[in-house]
């Protein structure tokens, strides 16, 4: 499972780099441009897609309460760190 993860935030670096390399040098030259705008937001979609997918395997990964839609996914990793962390300080 952990080649998942390593492949999908490879794919996110990736995303990032090809939206970092599409980009303009100003913001102007965005807002003008139809065909950068919509390369912009198409990366920057491929990116929050991978990032939930990431979210997903981890919580497969972790057998955590798998979750009924995508906004859950990022709660239930969200209250997985916290009960990590109040075990962690308590065993202190």
């Amino acid at each position: 499972m952990k080649g998942r993860i390593n492949d999908k935030i490879n794919e996110i670096e990736k995303f990032l780099g090809e939206l970092e390399s599409s980009l303009p040098t100003n913001f102007e030259e965005y807002k003008k441009d139809y065909r950068i705008r919509a390369i912009g937001e198409r990366y920057f979609e491929k990116i929050v897609k991978a990032i939930i997918d990431l979210a997903f395997i981890i919580v497969k990964e972790k057998n955590f309460k798998q979750p009924e839609y995508e906004k859950q996914v990022f709660e239930i990793l969200a209250m997985s760190m916290e009960r990590l962390m109040m075990n962690w300080f308590l065993n202190l």
